[in-house]
């Protein structure tokens, strides 16, 4: 993600990180009533949605990402998964050359737990410690007006079934995993087309995006 000026566009490379996609479980509200005389506590072992690269059991292999277009000179590393108590994929990191490029990185949701898991919502989470879901800034932690213009065209999406959402959505309505299914997720982190080219090296990065899950479905607001 780092530009100059239209001569000089591969003298830069624009630097594009997400801290990371998470999966987490909101309150199982109460007890599961499973018989009239039998409750049962959901625990990590019985309530449990992973991030895999398979979607026929929990697998954590490297999840390598796809660029686009192919020819283009823009790199991006493997993410990472590590599903402890809060399931995460990390290290989705890109380096642009020009606009137009994008890295697409492909994986499952796994339901690997013993109940219906309904997702709920997906919030875009700001930085940590600042009010932004992104930051854009050179090595000395500076923006300057162009590179603004530049971030705007930064995006990342998020697409999951007939999901597609660069923004929080705080309501997700029927939209479930039975046990031992997957769901197949793609994360595109894109430098859109646009007249704005940065003038130096830059830095873009993204708060966590969560997914969350519950036993329950999602209750309608007013």
């Amino acid at each position: 993600m780092k530009k100059r000026k239209i001569r000089s566009l591969e003298m830069f490379s624009l630097f594009v990180a997400v801290l990371c996609l998470s999966v987490s479980f909101l309150a199982f509200s109460s007890q599961l009533k499973i018989q009239s005389d039998l409750t049962a506590n959901p625990d990590d072992l019985t309530f449990k949605v992973v991030f895999s690269t398979s979607h026929k059991k929990e697998e954590t292999n490297p999840v390598e990402p796809k660029i686009e277009p192919r020819s283009s000179k823009a790199t991006a590393t493997n993410a990472i998964i590590i599903n402890k108590k809060d399931p995460m994929i990390t290290n989705l990191q890109v380096n642009f050359t020009k606009p137009g490029q994008r890295a697409r990185y492909t994986f499952y949701i796994y339901n690997a737990g013993e109940y219906m898991a309904y997702l709920n919502s997906i919030i875009y989470e700001n930085v940590d410690g600042l009010n932004a879901k992104k930051i854009c800034m050179d090595k000395n932690g500076k923006t300057d007006d162009t590179m603004k213009k530049v971030c705007d065209n930064i995006k990342i999406h998020v697409e999951t079934g007939n999901i597609h959402t660069s923004e929080s959505l705080y309501y997700i309505d029927n939209r479930y995993l039975k046990p031992r299914t997957a769901q197949k997720i793609e994360v595109t982190i894109e430098y859109l087309k646009g007249k704005d080219i940065a003038n130096k090296e830059f830095e873009v990065i993204f708060g966590d995006i969560k997914l969350n899950f519950s036993m329950f479905p999602p209750k309608a607001t007013a």
